[in-house]
């Protein structure tokens, strides 16, 4: 049934992502704002982007080209010779314009806003979305192209890659501005170069309901030649990774309107403090969805997979999609802390896997702070506790909690899935405690067949945000999901 389901989502969605020229799909594999598809009449003039901006993070600050010819007309780049599969969306595109064999002031920047499916065109616009890249005189060889930062932490500082042209540079930087009020939303790629050890705070912005910051890792084939996000298993390889030899926290949101999806976020530091890998510390509609978080600490130091601080009056957090792992030897790791907050806060844990294997006591899934008054809804998570012996749900959640499932048989209210010996397992590992068992070095916990979390989950489509598919992309049953961040596919 779910192969049949799926197959007809791909056949309904092929027509609608190929509005093609020349073979060239635009915009296809991004969401526009408010989560919608771009439709086919408006993919060519470069939406969701044209009133937003795109940027590029990746470890690599050398040219990513394959050298050949660039001919720019009317917007779109063709090259001679197919650039590299991991080039994509937010690149930066240096060349010639005027044909005088350098670059110079004279010359001309695009950003990649859209690529085809052989990797021979793209879409390029300005910094803000515009169009109006100056075309080529003629063909030329002279060329390049980079990642527009070499970190989050140089996004956020507006550090650009400097072996960008300074001619190109001055004009294609955002010039320290923070404010993106009116300029719709602000896409930052991540690709998976290598390990980016810096350790961003995404704070100071000024956004907008309308005018959001998504980081992300990009997926869709006219986005990028191959996938920057990760399978879905921990400690995997080959896709965007942030993760620092320090304690302290991974990432830390402190603004309004901010989208954390597809990272892989580890903290891996053997220390005696406490480490977190994502902190929400303010901010309002604060989406983390899709991402792999591993706080894993051999030392004494408290691990939190995400801690929600004491955020304000209507900053609502939405946590979806997510495989946590957290565990030390230490006491109190928590896989979602939530310290507080007042009663006009939406809390919303939806279609996560919590998994601790700390071996030791007064550790906890989910916890809710005692002083925490926030309306706090969890649907279709699991918590998994291996050896753990503490909490699997801690606190008091004042909302919906429905269709969760726990390895002590405290996941609250309705439709309860209990994994301990005593319930649906049977005195014996389900088939999801043994893959997390079983491949415990690399952290998978996809589910396999006779997973007792298949089908057990509550119909998620209608919330908001809409739960339609997985961790990985795969589409969810429309009335019957599993229970975690993985969706079973035979």
């Amino acid at each position: 049934m779910k192969k049949l389901i799926l197959l007809i989502i791909l056949l309904a969605f092929i027509p609608s992502a190929s509005a093609q020229m020349g073979g060239m799909v635009i915009g296809s594999g991004v969401p526009a704002a408010g989560g919608e598809s771009p439709t086919p009449e408006n993919q060519f003039d470069g939406s969701p982007y044209t009133t937003g901006m795109v940027y590029s993070v990746g470890t690599t600050a050398t040219e990513l080209d394959n050298e050949g010819t660039i001919t720019v007309a009317a917007n779109i780049a063709t090259f001679s010779v197919a650039f590299p599969t991991n080039v994509g969306v937010g690149d930066v595109v240096q060349y010639d314009a005027d044909n005088s064999t350098t670059i110079d002031a004279a010359d001309e920047y695009g950003i990649i806003y859209g690529i085809n499916s052989d990797r021979t065109k793209a879409y390029l616009l300005r910094k803000d979305g515009s169009t109006g890249v100056t075309n080529t005189t003629s063909t030329t060889s002279v060329y390049d192209i980079f990642r527009s930062y070499t970190s989050l932490v140089n996004w956020e500082a507006d550090t650009a890659n400097t072996n960008i042209d300074d001619d190109i540079e001055t004009v294609y930087d955002r010039g320290g501005d923070i404010n993106i009020t009116g300029e719709g939303w602000l896409y930052v790629a991540c690709y998976g170069d290598g390990i980016d050890t810096s350790r961003p705070v995404i704070s100071g912005w000024t956004t907008t309901a309308s005018d959001f910051i998504k980081i992300y890792t990009p997926v869709g084939i006219a986005e990028v030649g191959t996938t920057q996000r990760h399978l879905g298993i921990h400690d995997g390889s080959g896709h965007y990774i942030l993760s620092f030899a320090d304690n302290g926290e991974a990432l830390t949101i402190v603004d309004d309107y901010i989208r954390i999806e597809g990272l892989d976020i580890r903290l891996l530091y053997s220390s005696s403090n406490s480490d977190i890998g994502v902190l929400i510390s303010g901010g309002t509609e604060i989406w983390v969805s899709d991402c792999l978080i591993d706080v894993s600490n051999p030392g004494s130091a408290i691990a939190y997979g995400i801690q929600i601080g004491e955020i304000g009056a209507g900053d609502d957090v939405y946590i979806f999609n997510n495989a946590i792992r957290f565990e030390s030897a230490s006491n109190n790791n928590r896989g979602i802390d939530i310290a507080g907050g007042p009663t006009t806060v939406d809390i919303q844990i939806y279609s996560n896997t919590l998994t601790c294997d700390a071996a030791n006591a007064q550790s906890w899934g989910i916890s809710a702070s005692t002083s925490a008054s926030a309306t706090i809804d969890i649907k279709n998570t699991v918590i998994y506790f291996d050896t753990e012996t503490g909490l699997c749900f801690r606190g008091n959640y004042t909302g919906t909690t429905t269709n969760n499932a726990s390895t002590d048989a405290t996941a609250p209210n309705t439709n309860e899935v209990d994994l301990s010996a005593g319930g649906v397992c049977g005195g014996s590992m389900c088939t999801f405690a043994e893959v997390f068992n079983d491949n415990a070095d690399t952290g998978d916990t996809r589910l396999e067949s006779g997973s007792e979390l298949i089908e057990l989950g509550a119909d998620l489509d209608g919330d908001t945000p809409p739960i339609t598919d997985d961790i990985i992309g795969q589409a969810r049953d429309a009335s019957t999901p599993d229970i975690g961040s993985y969706e079973y596919t035979p």
